[in-house]
């Protein structure tokens, strides 16, 4: 799941800290997230890693990069129950070889890119990987910013540029278990997409199925019976009223002119 990045989001310099905690503990960590307003009833709620908020809502990845593009084959398959939890989560995207010696340039999927400095390996993969056999584990050297939207890494026994280029367009993911965690009212893009929606008075709307991250606020994209096109819900506080992760459900103000 890939995670674009946030405005804001802090960079880091100098060299890469040594440390005995696993990556993704408090230190920063993955994927791009969208904020919904916080509500009184709202519960905390992108495999790309980013965050969604009502009151100020941005996307999450959802794609571990990563949001995740759901299609639908059936009308059946809109009924299932929320989004499924990824085994990675994806923090950069490899772009092309940096060097001589081994390094690639990758862009940032994350809203978190401190904790490149502390990561101390990471799976990468093939665009569209989905199994867990397709993701190979490799030990980092080092991961230094260029600036806040790319990161140079150098991985263990890759020396030669002849070795990585074959990894242009690979993902660099981190376990699921290791994100970082968010605080109440944000929510990762990975975890929103697939989430289902019901009005207040428990009219099913449909599935969300991608996370536009606007300036002002996040908007979903809801597809389901109500409409032939895409619902779109701005994931704002007088509108998203409740999202519940354990359920995989999102409960809706369905407005005049929204359906």
């Amino acid at each position: 799941m890939p995670e674009n990045k946030k405005p804001g989001n802090r960079n880091f310099n100098g060299p890469r800290r040594n440390s005995s905690t696993r990556p993704g503990s408090n230190s920063g960590g993955s994927t791009p997230r969208t904020r919904t307003n916080r509500t009184a009833n709202s519960t905390r709620g992108p495999r790309n890693q980013a965050a969604s908020s009502a009151n100020r809502p941005s996307p999450q990845v959802a794609l571990p990069v990563e949001r995740p593009d759901d299609e639908f084959e059936s009308q059946d398959s809109l009924y299932s129950t929320g989004p499924e939890q990824p085994e990675y989560v994806t923090i950069a995207q490899i772009t092309a070889p940096f060097g001589l010696r081994g390094a690639v340039k990758a862009t940032i999927r994350t809203d978190f890119p401190d904790r490149f400095e502390q990561l101390e390996e990471v799976y990468i993969a093939p665009p569209g990987a989905a199994n867990i056999v397709n993701w190979e584990r490799k030990q980092l050297l080092s991961a230094k910013l260029q600036n806040d939207k790319v990161v140079v890494l150098r991985f263990e026994g890759l020396t030669k540029v002849e070795q990585v280029e074959s990894l242009r367009g690979y993902n660099v993911a981190v376990p699921y278990s290791e994100t970082v965690p968010l605080p109440e009212g944000e929510y990762y893009i990975f975890q929103i997409i697939g989430l289902d929606v019901y009005s207040t008075e428990d009219v099913y709307i449909g599935k969300v199925v991608n996370v536009e991250r606007m300036p002002a606020n996040d908007v979903y994209s809801v597809r389901g019976p109500l409409s032939k096109n895409d619902v779109l819900i701005p994931a704002v506080k007088d509108i998203v009223k409740n999202i519940d992760l354990d359920t995989g459900r999102m409960t809706i103000e369905l407005l005049e002119g929204l359906v």
